[in-house]
Protein backbone atom coordinates (compact mmCIF):
# COMPACT_ATOMS: atom_id res chain seq x y z
CA UNK A 1 0.00 0.00 0.00
CA UNK A 2 1.33 2.94 -1.32
CA UNK A 3 1.26 5.98 1.30
CA UNK A 4 -0.33 9.28 -0.92
CA UNK A 5 -2.40 10.83 1.64
CA UNK A 6 -1.64 14.29 3.28
CA UNK A 7 -1.69 14.15 6.74
CA UNK A 8 -2.38 16.54 9.53
CA UNK A 9 0.20 16.90 12.40
CA UNK A 10 -2.02 16.56 15.07
CA UNK A 11 -3.57 13.49 14.25
CA UNK A 12 -1.08 11.95 13.17
CA UNK A 13 1.11 12.49 16.72
CA UNK A 14 -1.96 11.16 18.25
CA UNK A 15 -1.84 8.03 16.25
CA UNK A 16 1.96 7.44 17.11
CA UNK A 17 1.60 8.13 20.77
CA UNK A 18 -0.94 5.58 20.98
CA UNK A 19 1.04 2.76 19.12
CA UNK A 20 -1.36 2.65 15.95
CA UNK A 21 -0.62 -1.18 14.45
CA UNK A 22 0.05 -1.72 10.89
CA UNK A 23 -3.29 -2.00 8.60
CA UNK A 24 -4.99 1.07 9.77
CA UNK A 25 -2.08 3.87 10.32
CA UNK A 26 -2.98 4.90 6.23
CA UNK A 27 -6.40 4.43 6.84
CA UNK A 28 -6.75 6.21 9.65
CA UNK A 29 -4.38 9.19 8.25
CA UNK A 30 -6.34 9.46 5.35
CA UNK A 31 -9.88 10.05 7.23
CA UNK A 32 -7.90 12.69 8.76
CA UNK A 33 -6.80 14.37 5.83
CA UNK A 34 -10.64 14.92 5.29
CA UNK A 35 -11.30 16.68 8.34
CA UNK A 36 -9.31 19.73 7.58
CA UNK A 37 -7.76 19.62 11.08
CA UNK A 38 -4.51 21.73 11.00
CA UNK A 39 -1.67 23.43 12.53
CA UNK A 40 0.27 26.64 12.14
CA UNK A 41 4.14 25.43 11.73
CA UNK A 42 5.54 28.82 11.37
CA UNK A 43 6.51 29.01 15.31
CA UNK A 44 8.83 26.04 14.57
CA UNK A 45 12.41 26.17 14.24
CA UNK A 46 12.95 22.21 12.03
CA UNK A 47 13.87 24.61 8.90
CA UNK A 48 17.46 23.94 7.84
CA UNK A 49 20.10 26.81 7.03
CA UNK A 50 21.77 26.53 4.01
CA UNK A 51 25.49 26.48 3.59
CA UNK A 52 26.41 29.94 4.28
CA UNK A 53 28.69 30.70 1.46
CA UNK A 54 30.65 33.44 3.75
CA UNK A 55 34.05 30.83 3.33
CA UNK A 56 33.58 30.54 6.80
CA UNK A 57 36.37 28.30 6.84
CA UNK A 58 34.81 26.03 10.06
CA UNK A 59 31.94 25.38 7.82
CA UNK A 60 34.07 23.45 5.20
CA UNK A 61 32.76 19.70 4.65
CA UNK A 62 35.60 17.30 3.85
CA UNK A 63 34.49 17.31 -0.06
CA UNK A 64 34.89 21.47 0.15
CA UNK A 65 38.04 21.93 2.29
CA UNK A 66 39.93 19.29 0.02
CA UNK A 67 38.63 21.22 -3.05
CA UNK A 68 39.96 24.34 -1.71
CA UNK A 69 43.22 23.07 -0.50
CA UNK A 70 43.56 21.81 -3.87
CA UNK A 71 42.96 24.82 -5.32
CA UNK A 72 45.31 26.80 -3.11
CA UNK A 73 42.84 28.76 -1.95
CA UNK A 74 43.36 26.98 2.11
CA UNK A 75 46.59 25.98 3.16
CA UNK A 76 46.60 22.80 5.25
CA UNK A 77 48.74 24.52 8.23
CA UNK A 78 46.10 27.08 8.59
CA UNK A 79 43.09 24.97 8.71
CA UNK A 80 44.39 22.81 11.16
CA UNK A 81 45.52 25.87 12.82
CA UNK A 82 41.78 27.32 13.33
CA UNK A 83 40.30 23.60 13.66
CA UNK A 84 42.73 23.66 16.91
CA UNK A 85 41.66 26.78 18.18
CA UNK A 86 38.12 26.06 17.93
CA UNK A 87 39.29 22.76 19.56
CA UNK A 88 41.04 24.74 22.37
CA UNK A 89 37.89 27.17 22.98
CA UNK A 90 34.92 24.45 23.16
CA UNK A 91 37.23 22.44 25.51
CA UNK A 92 34.45 21.76 28.29
CA UNK A 93 32.83 19.57 25.35
CA UNK A 94 34.89 16.77 26.08
CA UNK A 95 34.86 15.71 22.58
CA UNK A 96 38.67 14.27 22.98
CA UNK A 97 40.80 12.13 25.20
CA UNK A 98 43.93 13.24 23.42
CA UNK A 99 45.39 15.66 20.74
CA UNK A 100 48.53 16.79 20.37
CA UNK A 101 48.79 20.67 18.96
CA UNK A 102 52.18 20.07 17.57
CA UNK A 103 51.95 16.71 15.81
CA UNK A 104 49.21 17.98 13.65
CA UNK A 105 50.54 21.47 13.03
CA UNK A 106 53.69 19.35 11.79
CA UNK A 107 51.48 17.16 9.49
CA UNK A 108 49.86 20.11 8.73
CA UNK A 109 53.11 21.71 7.41
CA UNK A 110 54.49 18.68 5.58
CA UNK A 111 50.92 18.44 3.64
CA UNK A 112 51.63 21.39 2.46
CA UNK A 113 55.08 20.89 1.42
CA UNK A 114 54.41 18.38 -0.71
CA UNK A 115 51.67 20.17 -1.61
CA UNK A 116 54.24 22.20 -3.64
CA UNK A 117 56.67 19.48 -4.69
CA UNK A 118 54.08 18.29 -7.45
CA UNK A 119 53.70 15.00 -6.72
CA UNK A 120 50.56 12.73 -6.39
CA UNK A 121 48.56 13.16 -3.64
CA UNK A 122 45.83 11.48 -1.79
CA UNK A 123 42.17 12.11 -2.44
CA UNK A 124 41.97 12.97 1.73
CA UNK A 125 45.55 15.17 1.33
CA UNK A 126 45.69 17.80 4.81
CA UNK A 127 42.56 17.34 5.69
CA UNK A 128 41.73 16.71 9.65
CA UNK A 129 39.72 13.86 11.07
CA UNK A 130 38.55 12.61 14.56
CA UNK A 131 38.96 9.01 15.49
CA UNK A 132 37.05 7.67 18.01
CA UNK A 133 39.75 6.53 20.58
CA UNK A 134 39.23 2.81 20.08
CA UNK A 135 41.11 2.35 16.73
CA UNK A 136 45.25 1.65 17.31
CA UNK A 137 47.33 4.67 16.56
CA UNK A 138 51.07 4.53 16.53
CA UNK A 139 51.03 8.47 17.31
CA UNK A 140 48.62 8.30 20.46
CA UNK A 141 47.55 5.58 22.86
CA UNK A 142 44.25 3.94 22.34
CA UNK A 143 42.26 3.39 25.78
CA UNK A 144 38.51 3.21 25.03
CA UNK A 145 38.29 5.93 27.38
CA UNK A 146 38.53 3.31 30.57
CA UNK A 147 40.92 3.47 33.28
CA UNK A 148 42.59 -0.02 32.62
CA UNK A 149 44.51 1.06 29.51
CA UNK A 150 45.55 4.57 30.41
CA UNK A 151 48.61 5.14 28.47
CA UNK A 152 48.08 1.76 26.24
CA UNK A 153 50.39 1.93 23.21
CA UNK A 154 49.16 -1.09 20.89
CA UNK A 155 51.66 -3.78 20.36
CA UNK A 156 49.58 -4.47 17.36
CA UNK A 157 50.30 -1.06 15.81
CA UNK A 158 47.87 1.01 13.78
CA UNK A 159 44.37 -0.31 12.34
CA UNK A 160 44.26 -1.12 9.05
CA UNK A 161 41.90 1.98 8.84
CA UNK A 162 44.14 4.07 9.94
CA UNK A 163 46.71 3.33 7.68
CA UNK A 164 43.92 4.02 4.76
CA UNK A 165 43.72 7.44 5.91
CA UNK A 166 47.54 8.00 6.39
CA UNK A 167 48.07 7.12 2.92
CA UNK A 168 45.36 9.14 1.46
CA UNK A 169 47.15 11.81 3.61
CA UNK A 170 44.40 12.86 6.07
CA UNK A 171 45.91 14.60 9.38
CA UNK A 172 44.68 12.33 12.31
CA UNK A 173 43.80 15.13 14.33
CA UNK A 174 42.73 13.38 17.86
CA UNK A 175 41.94 10.65 19.76
CA UNK A 176 37.69 11.53 20.87
CA UNK A 177 36.04 10.59 23.68
CA UNK A 178 33.07 8.21 24.28
CA UNK A 179 31.05 5.98 26.55
CA UNK A 180 33.85 3.88 28.39
CA UNK A 181 35.08 0.42 26.27
CA UNK A 182 31.84 1.33 23.60
CA UNK A 183 29.30 -0.16 26.09
CA UNK A 184 26.55 2.86 26.07
CA UNK A 185 24.60 4.74 24.08
CA UNK A 186 25.27 8.49 26.02
CA UNK A 187 28.80 8.66 26.23
CA UNK A 188 28.07 9.48 29.98
CA UNK A 189 31.74 8.74 31.32
CA UNK A 190 33.05 9.66 34.59
CA UNK A 191 36.51 9.01 33.89
CA UNK A 192 37.21 10.92 30.48
CA UNK A 193 34.70 13.46 31.41
CA UNK A 194 30.97 13.25 29.80
CA UNK A 195 30.98 14.54 26.10
CA UNK A 196 28.05 17.22 25.73
CA UNK A 197 25.69 17.95 22.94
CA UNK A 198 27.12 21.10 21.41
CA UNK A 199 23.45 22.04 20.71
CA UNK A 200 23.46 22.61 24.18
CA UNK A 201 25.49 21.32 26.71
CA UNK A 202 23.14 19.99 29.11
CA UNK A 203 22.08 17.28 26.96
CA UNK A 204 23.65 14.09 26.07
CA UNK A 205 25.54 13.71 22.67
CA UNK A 206 24.52 9.97 22.09
CA UNK A 207 26.64 7.26 22.21
CA UNK A 208 29.12 5.21 22.16
CA UNK A 209 30.61 7.66 19.18
CA UNK A 210 30.36 11.00 21.11
CA UNK A 211 33.50 12.82 20.80
CA UNK A 212 33.53 12.40 16.78
CA UNK A 213 29.58 13.53 16.71
CA UNK A 214 30.22 15.96 19.15
CA UNK A 215 33.72 17.19 17.05
CA UNK A 216 31.97 17.50 13.64
CA UNK A 217 28.75 19.08 15.28
CA UNK A 218 30.62 21.89 16.43
CA UNK A 219 33.15 22.60 13.89
CA UNK A 220 36.10 21.42 15.33
CA UNK A 221 36.72 18.81 12.45
CA UNK A 222 34.93 18.05 9.03
CA UNK A 223 34.91 14.60 9.82
CA UNK A 224 35.39 11.42 12.33
CA UNK A 225 35.31 7.96 12.34
CA UNK A 226 33.22 6.15 14.96
CA UNK A 227 32.48 2.26 14.73
CA UNK A 228 28.49 0.92 15.35
CA UNK A 229 27.90 -2.07 17.48
CA UNK A 230 24.03 -1.07 18.16
CA UNK A 231 23.76 2.33 16.94
CA UNK A 232 26.96 3.76 18.38
CA UNK A 233 27.74 5.94 14.49
CA UNK A 234 23.93 6.50 14.32
CA UNK A 235 22.54 7.32 17.73
CA UNK A 236 25.09 10.23 18.30
CA UNK A 237 24.97 11.53 14.93
CA UNK A 238 21.47 11.84 15.31
CA UNK A 239 21.34 13.69 18.71
CA UNK A 240 24.61 15.88 17.15
CA UNK A 241 22.70 17.18 14.41
CA UNK A 242 25.35 15.26 11.50
CA UNK A 243 25.52 12.68 9.15
CA UNK A 244 26.52 9.01 10.05
CA UNK A 245 27.32 5.52 8.28
CA UNK A 246 26.63 2.53 9.00
CA UNK A 247 28.50 0.45 6.43
CA UNK A 248 27.79 -3.24 6.09
CA UNK A 249 29.15 -4.94 8.11
CA UNK A 250 32.40 -6.32 7.14
CA UNK A 251 32.80 -3.77 4.34
CA UNK A 252 35.17 -1.69 6.25
CA UNK A 253 38.72 -2.92 7.70
CA UNK A 254 38.15 -3.91 11.21
CA UNK A 255 39.32 -6.63 13.72
CA UNK A 256 39.41 -7.45 17.46
CA UNK A 257 43.29 -7.20 17.52
CA UNK A 258 43.68 -3.62 16.03
CA UNK A 259 40.32 -2.04 17.07
CA UNK A 260 39.07 -2.47 20.74
CA UNK A 261 35.55 -4.45 20.18
CA UNK A 262 32.63 -5.32 21.46
CA UNK A 263 31.39 -8.48 18.77
CA UNK A 264 32.98 -9.75 16.12
CA UNK A 265 29.65 -10.84 14.68
CA UNK A 266 28.27 -6.85 14.71
CA UNK A 267 31.02 -4.43 14.91
CA UNK A 268 32.09 -2.38 12.29
CA UNK A 269 33.66 1.17 11.21
CA UNK A 270 31.61 3.71 10.26
CA UNK A 271 32.42 7.32 9.40
CA UNK A 272 30.65 10.65 10.54
CA UNK A 273 30.54 13.85 8.99
CA UNK A 274 28.11 17.44 7.82
CA UNK A 275 27.06 15.98 4.13
CA UNK A 276 26.22 12.61 2.97
CA UNK A 277 28.75 13.71 0.04
CA UNK A 278 31.64 13.72 2.96
CA UNK A 279 30.14 9.89 3.86
CA UNK A 280 30.63 8.68 0.29
CA UNK A 281 34.21 10.39 -0.08
CA UNK A 282 35.27 7.55 2.94
CA UNK A 283 33.58 4.61 1.84
CA UNK A 284 34.44 5.03 -1.54
CA UNK A 285 38.05 5.07 -0.44
CA UNK A 286 37.69 2.79 2.31
CA UNK A 287 35.81 0.33 -0.48
CA UNK A 288 37.76 1.29 -3.36
CA UNK A 289 34.55 2.15 -5.10
CA UNK A 290 33.47 4.04 -7.47
CA UNK A 291 31.68 7.71 -7.67
CA UNK A 292 28.00 7.90 -6.36
CA UNK A 293 25.80 10.58 -7.34
CA UNK A 294 22.55 11.73 -5.82
CA UNK A 295 19.66 9.69 -6.47
CA UNK A 296 16.58 11.14 -8.41
CA UNK A 297 13.62 11.32 -5.86
CA UNK A 298 10.66 10.57 -7.70
CA UNK A 299 9.75 6.99 -7.75
CA UNK A 300 11.52 5.98 -4.91
CA UNK A 301 10.06 3.13 -2.55
CA UNK A 302 10.84 3.51 0.89
CA UNK A 303 9.26 1.45 3.24
CA UNK A 304 7.60 2.46 6.94
CA UNK A 305 7.32 -0.23 9.30
CA UNK A 306 4.77 1.15 11.53
CA UNK A 307 6.51 -0.40 14.95
CA UNK A 308 9.40 2.70 13.94
CA UNK A 309 7.84 5.27 14.18
CA UNK A 310 5.30 4.56 17.10
CA UNK A 311 5.63 6.58 20.39
CA UNK A 312 7.89 8.81 19.53
CA UNK A 313 8.83 12.07 20.93
CA UNK A 314 6.66 15.11 20.20
CA UNK A 315 9.72 16.76 17.90
CA UNK A 316 10.83 14.01 16.46
CA UNK A 317 7.22 13.29 15.35
CA UNK A 318 6.51 16.85 14.39
CA UNK A 319 9.64 17.21 12.48
CA UNK A 320 9.73 14.04 10.82
CA UNK A 321 6.20 13.76 9.35
CA UNK A 322 6.79 17.37 7.85
CA UNK A 323 9.70 15.31 6.13
CA UNK A 324 7.51 12.69 5.06
CA UNK A 325 4.96 15.46 3.29
CA UNK A 326 8.12 16.69 1.59
CA UNK A 327 9.51 13.60 0.22
CA UNK A 328 5.61 12.73 -0.99
CA UNK A 329 5.24 15.65 -2.47
CA UNK A 330 8.28 15.47 -4.77
CA UNK A 331 7.35 11.84 -5.99
CA UNK A 332 8.77 9.39 -3.34
CA UNK A 333 6.46 6.61 -2.71
CA UNK A 334 5.71 5.90 0.84
CA UNK A 335 5.02 1.84 1.74
CA UNK A 336 3.28 1.47 4.97
CA UNK A 337 4.79 -2.97 5.62
CA UNK A 338 4.41 -4.73 8.65
CA UNK A 339 7.68 -7.41 9.05
CA UNK A 340 6.27 -10.20 10.98
CA UNK A 341 9.25 -11.42 13.43
CA UNK A 342 11.21 -8.53 12.35
CA UNK A 343 11.21 -7.53 16.84
CA UNK A 344 11.18 -10.98 18.37
CA UNK A 345 14.00 -11.97 15.96
CA UNK A 346 16.09 -8.96 16.91
CA UNK A 347 15.60 -9.50 20.76
CA UNK A 348 16.43 -13.26 20.22
CA UNK A 349 19.45 -12.20 18.65
CA UNK A 350 20.84 -8.91 19.59
CA UNK A 351 21.66 -8.77 23.66
CA UNK A 352 22.65 -12.60 23.53
CA UNK A 353 25.15 -12.23 20.66
CA UNK A 354 27.39 -8.87 22.02
CA UNK A 355 26.53 -10.46 25.32
CA UNK A 356 28.59 -13.96 24.57
CA UNK A 357 31.29 -12.25 22.28
CA UNK A 358 32.10 -9.31 24.35
CA UNK A 359 35.05 -11.03 26.82
CA UNK A 360 35.79 -13.09 23.88
CA UNK A 361 37.19 -10.53 21.85
CA UNK A 362 37.71 -8.16 24.29
CA UNK A 363 40.22 -10.76 25.77
CA UNK A 364 42.02 -11.31 22.20
CA UNK A 365 42.42 -7.23 22.18
CA UNK A 366 44.14 -6.83 25.39
CA UNK A 367 46.68 -9.94 24.56
CA UNK A 368 47.78 -8.70 21.07
CA UNK A 369 47.68 -5.31 22.84
CA UNK A 370 48.65 -5.15 26.09
CA UNK A 371 51.94 -5.90 28.57
CA UNK A 372 51.80 -4.85 32.12
CA UNK A 373 55.42 -4.84 33.79
CA UNK A 374 55.77 -8.29 34.18
CA UNK A 375 55.63 -8.85 30.64
CA UNK A 376 52.20 -10.00 30.44
CA UNK A 377 48.97 -9.13 28.85
CA UNK A 378 46.11 -7.19 31.46
CA UNK A 379 43.67 -9.39 32.05
CA UNK A 380 40.26 -8.58 31.52
CA UNK A 381 39.52 -9.22 35.25
CA UNK A 382 41.85 -6.74 35.70
CA UNK A 383 40.45 -4.41 32.95
CA UNK A 384 36.82 -4.71 34.23
CA UNK A 385 37.59 -4.38 37.65
CA UNK A 386 39.21 -0.73 37.05
CA UNK A 387 35.61 0.43 34.51
CA UNK A 388 34.22 3.49 36.07
CA UNK A 389 31.05 3.39 34.38
CA UNK A 390 28.53 1.67 36.69
CA UNK A 391 26.68 0.89 33.63
CA UNK A 392 29.25 -0.79 32.05
CA UNK A 393 30.77 -2.58 34.87
CA UNK A 394 27.26 -4.04 35.28
CA UNK A 395 26.77 -5.22 31.86
CA UNK A 396 30.42 -6.22 31.20
CA UNK A 397 30.38 -8.41 35.34
CA UNK A 398 26.85 -9.68 34.45
CA UNK A 399 28.16 -12.17 32.09
CA UNK A 400 31.24 -13.08 34.29
CA UNK A 401 31.50 -15.43 36.43
CA UNK A 402 34.70 -14.33 37.82
CA UNK A 403 32.31 -11.16 39.63
CA UNK A 404 29.25 -13.66 39.99
CA UNK A 405 27.97 -13.04 36.47
CA UNK A 406 26.23 -15.78 34.46
CA UNK A 407 27.97 -16.08 31.08
CA UNK A 408 25.60 -16.55 28.16
CA UNK A 409 25.44 -20.61 26.97
CA UNK A 410 26.48 -21.44 23.72
CA UNK A 411 23.90 -22.75 23.08
CA UNK A 412 22.20 -19.75 23.44
CA UNK A 413 24.74 -18.03 21.41
CA UNK A 414 24.21 -20.70 18.75
CA UNK A 415 20.56 -20.29 18.82
CA UNK A 416 20.91 -15.98 18.35
CA UNK A 417 23.21 -16.83 15.24
CA UNK A 418 20.79 -18.56 13.65
CA UNK A 419 17.89 -16.03 15.17
CA UNK A 420 20.25 -13.51 12.93
CA UNK A 421 20.26 -15.13 10.00
CA UNK A 422 16.81 -15.75 10.25
CA UNK A 423 15.81 -12.36 10.23
CA UNK A 424 18.31 -11.21 7.45
CA UNK A 425 15.71 -13.55 5.21
CA UNK A 426 12.96 -11.94 6.38
CA UNK A 427 14.02 -8.89 5.81
CA UNK A 428 15.26 -9.59 2.19
CA UNK A 429 11.93 -11.42 1.41
CA UNK A 430 10.38 -8.03 2.27
CA UNK A 431 12.31 -6.04 0.31
CA UNK A 432 12.26 -7.80 -2.85
CA UNK A 433 8.13 -8.43 -2.13
CA UNK A 434 7.75 -4.50 -2.07
CA UNK A 435 10.25 -3.47 -4.19
CA UNK A 436 11.74 -0.96 -1.83
CA UNK A 437 14.91 0.91 -2.03
CA UNK A 438 15.11 1.62 1.55
CA UNK A 439 13.44 1.68 4.93
CA UNK A 440 12.71 4.98 6.58
CA UNK A 441 12.46 6.18 10.12
CA UNK A 442 13.56 8.63 12.61
CA UNK A 443 16.83 7.78 13.68
CA UNK A 444 16.11 8.28 17.29
CA UNK A 445 12.82 8.29 18.93
CA UNK A 446 14.01 10.95 21.43
CA UNK A 447 16.12 13.97 20.76
CA UNK A 448 19.11 14.81 23.53
CA UNK A 449 17.85 13.89 26.70
CA UNK A 450 20.09 15.87 29.99
CA UNK A 451 22.95 14.36 30.84
CA UNK A 452 21.37 14.59 34.41
CA UNK A 453 18.42 12.35 33.21
CA UNK A 454 19.30 10.39 29.86
CA UNK A 455 17.51 8.16 27.92
CA UNK A 456 17.53 4.71 28.37
CA UNK A 457 19.48 2.05 26.55
CA UNK A 458 16.33 0.36 24.78
CA UNK A 459 14.77 3.92 24.05
CA UNK A 460 17.87 5.41 22.11
CA UNK A 461 18.54 1.78 20.06
CA UNK A 462 15.10 1.20 19.41
CA UNK A 463 15.34 1.92 15.73
CA UNK A 464 19.36 1.20 15.38
CA UNK A 465 19.67 -2.14 16.58
CA UNK A 466 17.90 -4.56 14.18
CA UNK A 467 20.00 -2.86 11.01
CA UNK A 468 23.19 -3.67 13.27
CA UNK A 469 22.32 -7.11 14.41
CA UNK A 470 21.29 -7.64 10.25
CA UNK A 471 24.40 -6.16 9.24
CA UNK A 472 22.49 -3.45 7.12
CA UNK A 473 24.13 -0.51 5.90
CA UNK A 474 22.60 2.49 7.48
CA UNK A 475 22.44 6.65 7.45
CA UNK A 476 21.67 8.58 9.98
CA UNK A 477 20.49 12.38 8.18
CA UNK A 478 19.47 15.25 10.47
CA UNK A 479 16.05 17.05 8.64
CA UNK A 480 15.91 19.97 11.04
CA UNK A 481 15.76 21.30 14.44
CA UNK A 482 13.00 21.31 17.01
CA UNK A 483 13.56 23.57 20.26
CA UNK A 484 16.78 24.00 19.30
CA UNK A 485 17.47 20.13 19.04
CA UNK A 486 18.62 18.18 16.05
CA UNK A 487 15.60 15.67 14.61
CA UNK A 488 17.16 13.34 12.51
CA UNK A 489 15.99 10.22 10.26
CA UNK A 490 17.41 6.82 9.62
CA UNK A 491 17.69 4.99 6.70
CA UNK A 492 18.26 1.58 6.17
CA UNK A 493 18.65 -1.26 3.04
CA UNK A 494 19.88 -4.52 2.29
CA UNK A 495 23.13 -5.47 2.99
CA UNK A 496 25.96 -5.03 0.35
CA UNK A 497 23.64 -2.06 -0.66
CA UNK A 498 26.24 0.43 1.09
CA UNK A 499 26.49 2.90 -2.38
CA UNK A 500 22.85 3.21 -3.05
CA UNK A 501 21.59 3.69 0.05
CA UNK A 502 24.24 6.80 -0.05
CA UNK A 503 22.43 7.95 -3.44
CA UNK A 504 19.77 7.90 -1.76
CA UNK A 505 21.07 9.83 1.38
CA UNK A 506 22.53 12.35 -1.14
CA UNK A 507 19.27 13.06 -2.85
CA UNK A 508 17.29 13.48 0.47
CA UNK A 509 20.06 15.78 1.96
CA UNK A 510 19.72 17.85 -1.51
CA UNK A 511 15.68 18.20 -0.33
CA UNK A 512 16.28 18.75 3.45
CA UNK A 513 19.54 21.05 2.89
CA UNK A 514 22.31 21.29 5.40
CA UNK A 515 21.50 22.05 9.27
CA UNK A 516 22.52 24.79 11.04
CA UNK A 517 25.39 25.11 13.16
CA UNK A 518 24.85 25.36 16.84
CA UNK A 519 25.38 28.66 18.20
CA UNK A 520 28.23 27.56 20.53
CA UNK A 521 30.37 26.99 17.09
CA UNK A 522 30.15 31.06 17.10
CA UNK A 523 29.27 32.76 19.89
CA UNK A 524 29.94 33.05 23.48
CA UNK A 525 31.04 29.90 25.18
CA UNK A 526 31.17 31.65 28.66
CA UNK A 527 27.90 30.34 29.84
CA UNK A 528 28.70 26.60 28.85
CA UNK A 529 32.51 27.12 30.26
CA UNK A 530 30.55 27.07 33.42
CA UNK A 531 28.49 23.98 32.91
Amino acid sequence: MAFTSKQTRRQFLGYMAAGVSSGTLLSKLSMADQTGDSIDFEDLDYRHQPPTGHGDVLELTSVEAIAAMKRGDLKAESYAQTLLDQAERLGFLNAFVSLDRERILEAARMADQKRQQNVPLGRLHGLPLTLKDIINTDFAPTTAATPGLTGNVPKAGNAEIVNILLAAGAIPFGKANMHELSFGPTSINPFTGTVANPYNPEMISGGSSGGPAASVAARITPAGIGADTAGSVRIPASLCGVCGLRPTTGSWPGDSRTIVPISQTRDTLGPMARSCDDLELFHRLVTNGHKVRPSKLRGLRLGIVPASWNNLAPGVAEVALNALDNLRDRGVQLVEMDIPGMSDLTAASSFPIFQYESTRTLMAYLDANTSKSDGTPVSIVELIDQVASPDVAASYKSVMPEFGGVAVPENVYLAALDARTELRKVIYRHFRAHRLDALIHPATVVQATPIENPSDIITLIRNTDTGSVAGMPGVSLPIGLYNGLPVSLGLDSLPGNDRELLSISMGLEKLFGRLQAPSLAYGNTTDQEKL
